[in-house]
């Protein structure tokens, strides 16, 4: 009688720890699901320029922060800072276009930092020495293009340009890249949330551009919208080639194009020397 007690008492224990075990598990399977779709959820942002990247084709890299030097015929220079900088100009050469992709609007998941190179490279606002905020901080920015124009330079302008460089003197610690074709933008608008600027530059002095500049600044409930219109297009979107540098033993250069694409960063700006 006893043993048979113990035995149930056994059976019983079992069940509970079978069935507290199927619990846990469906705990845990229902959290992970949760922040698995949260973080879909967060990243659907970023698919939207990928998306227009990938429309382009292979190798195209689209910004959060256009300028004026990301434009097909533009030669650049990385240096070893890791800096991307303006080195020569054949953008006369480029044979430009009506643009596949029209009018169109993105999200780009970016950072503190990348929206402050973004204002800069617009001159938007005077940069300020007493920004202390933290740059690394995520946030989104909603960018809409207009009269947009693809730009395109031919191989054998390429070609040209690659026997140019053989001739220079270049920097041995630099990498250099051209811009092969482009997609560029006479209009933008930005929309940035209104934390984001009042964060790195104080709503008093936001407050002030916003007064200043009605024409191209409107304040929406949650966000700011920069509108801006430029007589000279801004780079959106480029398609990026390496050029390949050969030294020899004699202090012969050669340089070729190189076959693969190079990405650059999607907040980065382009600065003179």
């Amino acid at each position: 009688m006893y043993c048979n007690s113990v035995f149930d008492r056994i059976k019983l224990f079992r069940m509970i720890v079978l069935r507290f075990s199927k619990f846990v598990l469906l705990v845990i399977i229902t959290l992970t699901l949760a922040i698995s779709c949260k973080s879909k959820k967060h990243l659907k942002s970023e698919s939207n320029i990928n998306s227009l990247e990938e429309v382009l084709g292979k190798g195209w890299q689209c910004y959060a922060a256009p300028d004026e030097f990301k434009k097909a015929g533009i030669v650049l220079e990385y240096t070893k800072d890791k800096l991307y900088v303006f080195d020569s100009d054949y953008s006369d050469k480029s044979i430009s276009g009506n643009s596949a992709i029209g009018s169109i609007n993105y999200s780009l998941n970016t950072n503190y930092g990348g929206v402050l190179q973004l204002l800069q490279g617009l001159s938007l606002f005077s940069p300020d020495s007493n920004i202390s905020a933290n740059l690394s901080r995520n946030t989104i920015v909603s960018v809409n293009y207009k009269n947009t124009k693809k730009h395109v330079i031919s191989g054998i302008t390429a070609q040209t340009i690659a026997f140019d460089y053989s001739k220079r003197k270049l920097v041995p610690t630099s990498r250099y890249f051209l811009i092969r074709e482009s997609q560029s933008a006479l209009d933008l608008n930005i929309e940035i949330e209104k934390s984001v600027l009042d964060t790195l530059f104080g709503s008093i002095e936001v407050a002030k551009f916003a007064k200043a500049s009605s024409n191209k600044f409107s304040e929406g409930k949650n966000s700011y919208v920069l509108k801006n219109e430029y007589k000279q297009a801004l780079g959106i979107c480029t398609l990026v080639t390496e050029l390949d540098i050969k030294r020899g033993a004699t202090g012969i250069q050669k340089v070729t194009l190189s076959n693969n694409p190079h990405y650059i960063p999607h907040e980065i700006n382009i600065s003179k020397k």
